[in-house]
């Protein structure tokens, strides 16, 4: 009566169906979705720090006379 009149169709909340499994799946896609996204930002900030060190460990040995202006040109540009 109540619930016919709003569209519910007395089964409660979302009526069940098809669209229940639907919004499950969509559900299930969208947290999937954020994961990925979170996933993909910390790996890229990794990866910057790793060749920001790798930068500065190159200009401490070139500092140092262990490499060559050569050498530390070919890293700079290699990372």
């Amino acid at each position: 009566m109540f619930w016919r009149r709003f569209g519910c169709g007395g089964f409660g909340w979302g009526g069940g169906g098809i669209g229940t499994i639907l919004m499950f799946v969509l559900m299930l896609v969208l947290v999937g979705l954020v994961i990925f996204g979170i996933s993909k930002m910390v790996r890229r900030g990794d990866t910057h720090s790793a060749s920001e060190d790798s930068l500065n460990v190159a200009r401490e040995r070139f500092a140092k006379g262990e490499i060559t202006e050569e050498e530390f040109q070919h890293i700079k540009k290699s990372l």
